[in-house]
C-alpha cells in the first residue's frame, strides 16, 4: 500500500508522520526533499527503486510540499508532470492532504522554525539551553511582518496548486486538519485508518508526542493582529 501526504510548512504533518509510523504504518517522510535526498538520481526508475527502499511493514509513505516536487522537477530534469513523476514513483498512492485552518499561526511557526535552527546542537540538555536562550531572544525582536506576509502568500499558492492538480486527476484525498488532529487525536487517527485501510494501534503511540506550538507562537500572533485577532 502506498499513501502521499501533501502539505504547506508548519501544518502538523511532522506530528502525523510520527503518529503513523507508530502505529506501524509505513514510515512516511519527505524522503524527496532536497535536505534528505543526498545523491544524485538521473531517472525516475531510480526514483522508484529509492523509495521502494524505504518501505516499511509493506507501506510507502511519502510526505511532499508543492515547493519540493517543483525543486525536485529543476534539480533533475524530470520533465514530467506532477502526477506522471507521482504515479510511477508511487504508484496507487491515496492522498492525505494536511492543512492547517489558522493560516497566521502556520507561517509564524514556519518563521521562528527557519530562525531557531537548533541543528549544530547534539544534546537534549544542550538543545533546552538553546531553546529557552532563543525563545526569550525571539520575544523581543522586532515583528517580521513582510516575512508572515510572505510565508501566508507561499502557503496559500501551495495550498491552490495542490487543490488543481486533485481536481484535474479526479483525486479525491482524505483532508486532515491540524486543529483537529491536536485537539481529537484519536478520532482523526481512526478517520485516516480507514481512508488507509490499515488497523488503527493507537496502543503504539506514545503520549510525549505533541504539537511543537510555543508561546512565542502566541506572543507575536497577539503583537501582530492586536483586537483584530478577535474577528478572524
Amino acid at each position: 500500500m502506498n499513501y502521499i501526504i501533501v502539505t504547506e510548512g508548519r501544518a502538523g504533518s511532522t506530528l502525523l508522520c510520527q503518529h503513523l509510523k507508530q502505529m506501524g504504518v509505513g514510515h512516511p517522510y519527505p524522503h524527496l526533499s532536497s535536505d534528505v535526498l543526498n545523491r544524485k538520481l538521473d531517472s525516475v526508475n531510480q526514483f522508484a527503486d529509492y523509495l521502494e527502499s524505504k518501505r516499511v511493514n509493506g507501506i510507502l509513505g511519502l510526505k511532499i510540499s508543492w515547493g519540493i516536487l517543483t525543486k525536485l522537477d529543476v534539480d533533475h530534469n524530470l520533465n514530467l508532470n506532477a502526477h506522471e513523476f507521482l504515479s510511477e514513483v508511487c504508484p496507487n498512492a491515496k492522498y492525505l492532504h494536511q492543512t492547517r485552518e489558522d493560516r497566521v499561526h502556520q507561517a509564524l511557526s514556519r518563521i521562528k522554525h527557519l530562525k531557531m535552527d537548533s541543528s549544530h546542537i547534539k544534546s537534549s540538555s544542550g538543545h533546552e539551553k538553546y531553546k529557552k536562550k532563543e525563545t526569550a531572544h525571539l520575544e523581543d525582536m522586532p515583528i517580521p511582518v513582510e516575512e508572515i506576509h510572505d510565508r501566508i502568500q507561499r502557503n496559500i499558492k501551495g495550498y491552490k496548486a495542490w487543490d488543481i492538480y486533485f481536481k484535474a486527476y479526479q483525486i479525491t484525498p482524505l483532508e486532515v486538519i491540524f486543529e483537529d488532529l491536536v485537539g481529537d487525536r484519536d478520532t482523526t487517527l481512526k478517520q485516516i485508518c480507514e481512508f488507509l485501510e490499515v488497523p488503527l494501534r493507537l496502543d503504539m503511540l506514545e503520549e510525549k508526542l505533541i504539537s511543537t506550538h510555543t508561546k512565542v507562537n502566541d506572543k507575536w500572533y497577539d503583537r501582530v493582529l492586536g483586537g483584530y485577532a478577535k474577528y478572524l
